[in-house]
């Protein structure tokens, strides 16, 4: 495991690199439908790692599977969230995976909540209820949307602490890209018509999926090995 203040360090790094793109996403997906975008974004940057290093074995490839499923589900979410609610509403909800994964942890290992977890829980939804709610106090499409994506994301670094350590950082990570967008695609041709990216596209894509899925995703992996 790595030392904690790096490891925190390099989830903080991480986080921004993710939080900095939700203003070129939300433009992105004006002109390419949301699961297109994760598509060619996700395979974007799973190209860039398999020419650095191939998987090997079928381990990788098996809790490759069951993270990547993970991390599909909580980029799909969050980017067809994204295209129903603002870019300031998807970070923050986002951000609620903090809240969403000591709970997790929780539920799985069967251990109680500290005092601190429980307050930040309720704090964390009572701001929620007090950014999101509208007329009638309902949640809005987007927001339940983000919602389940913070869930995944949660779900992601639970699964990612468990098999994280057992394989090489770039080949783990590019299973897991590979797997997003390959899915994301699939789905984009059943629900969106598979739409291809112009030359407008490509710098949000570029950026995208290769300085932030590419990059900050595989400092995520790093911290939690």
């Amino acid at each position: 495991m790595r030392r904690p203040s790096i490891a925190y360090f390099a989830l903080a790094v991480a986080a921004l690199f993710f939080g900095a793109t939700f203003v070129v996403i939300k433009e992105a997906i004006e002109s390419l439908p949301p699961l297109s975008f994760v598509g060619w974004r996700f395979s974007i940057s799973a190209a860039a790692l398999l020419l650095l290093a191939w998987p090997k074995g079928k381990r990788i490839w098996k809790d490759g599977l069951l993270a990547g499923s993970l991390l599909f589900a909580g980029f799909a979410l969050q980017t067809w969230g994204l295209s129903l609610t603002t870019a300031s509403n998807s970070g923050l909800i986002t951000g609620l995976y903090v809240v969403f994964t000591p709970l997790l942890v929780s539920a799985v290992t069967r251990r109680k909540l500290g005092q601190w977890t429980i307050g930040g829980a309720v704090l964390a939804f009572a701001g929620l209820a007090l950014l999101t709610v509208g007329d009638g106090f309902q949640l809005q499409t987007g927001d339940l949307l983000t919602l389940g994506c913070a869930a995944a994301f949660a779900g992601h670094i639970v699964v990612l602490s468990h098999v994280a350590y057992r394989h090489p950082i770039i080949p783990f990570s590019a299973v897991q890209l590979l797997l997003t967008g390959v899915a994301a695609l699939a789905a984009s041709a059943v629900f969106e018509g598979f739409p291809v990216p112009t030359s407008d596209d490509l710098p949000a894509l570029l950026l995208t999926g290769l300085a932030v899925s590419g990059g900050a995703f595989i400092l995520q992996v790093w911290s939690q090995t």
